[in-house]
């Protein structure tokens, strides 16, 4: 399976374990999931918009460093988020692609990249620690 459209009686899924195929992630597909955790595949390139949002029980999101476009309010009203980590450079962030995640703490980015993020993301200047 190499892309998840919008799933059916998703608000019910507490884990999920994604493809290592998978390249795609539809619009809306994890809307409203009560998802604990969640491991994105290192081949993923794309995550459409509001993808993930109101899902209420994220603390943690990894990016893979093969991610290259990140869809508007993907992991919007995600009130639990507190730490993501981009392992790569993302080529396009759509608009409040962590609007309203009130506990969000940390975006850790890859070290050299801060000036690339604060151009795409700068409503979130103040989130970003460059690793090593």
């Amino acid at each position: 399976m190499q892309s998840v459209k919008r799933l059916f009686f998703a608000n019910q899924l507490e884990n999920v374990l994604l493809s290592n195929n998978l390249l795609y992630i539809g619009n809306s597909a994890f809307y409203s999931c009560p998802l604990n955790g969640l491991i994105l595949p290192d081949c993923i390139k794309y995550i459409g918009a509001e993808s993930f949002k109101c899902c209420r029980g994220l603390t943690q999101v990894i990016m893979p460093s093969s991610l290259l476009k990140i869809g508007s309010f993907a992991f919007a009203k995600c009130n639990k988020l507190e730490v993501v980590c981009f392992n790569g450079i993302l080529k396009y962030a759509g608009s409040g692609i962590f609007d309203e995640c009130s506990n969000l703490k940390e975006i850790h980015i890859p070290k050299g990249s801060l000036e690339h993020y604060l151009k795409m993301m700068p409503f979130y200047k103040d989130l970003f620690v460059e690793d090593e």
